[in-house]
């Protein structure tokens, strides 16, 4: 049996994780386990997690967030979780904001205007 793929989002608006868990909900690939508003929240979530089998494999992370930015959440991120792979979710599809995330350690960008594929593969191996 496949294990799926355990899956934290991080983002300030509720109906948005919650239409990112319905989509999730139909893949065989992937779980979404964990949402959290902010990145004081996530980072809290991970420290919490590290070394369980319970840790996410993937996390997904907004840039403008309350408490802790998605930029400074990266910073973070790359230096206590290095190898945790982000991809980054967004309305900011301006050429810093990719720049600066995938300098700070993401491994990949989605815009938040991004249309739902029938069927997801795995971005990652």
């Amino acid at each position: 049996m496949q294990t799926k793929t355990i899956i934290a989002i991080a983002d300030d608006h509720d109906l948005f994780r919650e239409g990112i868990k319905l989509v999730l909900d139909n893949t065989a690939d992937f779980h979404l386990a964990y949402e959290v508003s902010n990145g004081r929240e996530l980072i809290s979530l991970l420290d919490e997690l590290a070394g369980t089998s319970s840790f996410p494999g993937i996390v997904l992370l907004d840039i403008n967030m309350p408490e802790l930015n998605g930029y400074e959440t990266m910073q973070l991120l790359g230096q206590g979780y290095p190898e945790l792979p982000v991809l980054v979710l967004t309305m900011h599809t301006v050429d810093y904001s990719v720049l600066s995330m995938l300098r700070l350690g993401a491994r990949g960008f989605l815009p938040k205007s991004s249309k739902k594929k029938r069927s997801w593969k795995p971005w990652l191996t």
